[in-house]
């Protein structure tokens, strides 16, 4: 005789692939769009990020595009950095921001050029598009 047995998740949640739970963690995957657009400047997120165990931030810089992501995100500082090189110069273009709860704040921002001569700027050239928090 066969038994049947009803597996559970460590919240003694009965796994099936029909129930609520099942949807909520396939959305839990899908993340939450905090933030979509192109910005440079300060912004504000649709939601905490406390409210989120890991952040992916997506950007650009001149066409060019990175992302990273962060666990715990909140009350942190991240490096944002797009490096080119073509025939003429390389190109560093860096940016520090924090994130505090609902806003991703700008700290510092700059561009070296690395060419026949070295500059730096304080250009902001790389643009926020994406930010989407994950459960």
């Amino acid at each position: 005789m066969k038994k049947l047995v009803q597996l559970k998740n460590k919240e003694n949640e009965n796994l099936d692939p029909i129930n609520l739970n099942y949807e909520k963690r396939i959305k839990n995957l899908e993340g939450t769009i905090l933030f979509s657009g192109a910005s440079n400047e300060n912004i504000i997120l649709n939601d905490s990020a406390l409210n989120y165990k890991y952040i992916k931030i997506f950007y650009n810089a001149n066409d060019y595009y990175n992302s990273v992501e962060v666990y715990q995100a909140n009350n942190k500082q991240i490096y944002l950095g797009v490096n080119v090189v073509n025939s003429d110069a390389s190109y560093f273009q860096n940016k520090i921001i924090k994130i505090v709860e609902d806003k991703v704040i700008n700290i510092v921002y700059n561009q070296n050029t690395v060419g026949s001569a070295a500059i730096t700027t304080n250009d902001n050239n790389i643009y926020i598009n994406r930010i989407i928090g994950y459960k």
